[in-house]
């Protein structure tokens, strides 16, 4: 029984990591929404050139794109084949890492991506 209680405390842990990384995925997409919005704003005052504004736009929406999909992937995540959050960790930064290359998505995302994954290890383990 204790063997059962145990394995249901860790994939509670593991559930909770997955929830509040979801949380902290769509702050992410917020984020960069803001920041495409704030270019637009830019553009349509004329403080940047249409091509800078075209560039930035461009690479925004392939970061959204990016972190969509693997946010996908995140609300996808089979929590039973990982027996630690720290197993839950390292396979979803291959997984995000694989998607990067596989996808030709720029590599800020997995910067911007791992940085809410380590905020989340650090909320899980305090």
């Amino acid at each position: 029984m204790i063997v059962l209680r145990g394995r249901c405390q860790m994939l509670d842990h593991k559930s909770k990591f997955i929830e509040i990384l979801k949380i902290e995925l769509l702050d992410l997409e917020q984020d960069i929404k803001q920041i495409i919005d704030e270019y637009t704003d830019k553009h349509d005052h004329e403080v940047i050139s249409n091509y800078v504004f075209q560039e930035n736009l461009a690479l925004g929406q392939r970061e959204l794109f990016g972190i969509d999909g693997f946010t996908q992937d995140v609300h996808g995540f089979n929590l039973e084949a990982v027996d630690s959050v720290e197993s839950l960790v390292s396979a979803l930064k291959e997984l995000l890492s694989r998607r990067v290359t596989s996808n030709g998505l720029p590599k800020a995302i997995e910067l911007l991506v791992n940085r809410k994954i380590d905020k989340v290890v650090q909320y899980i383990n305090h």
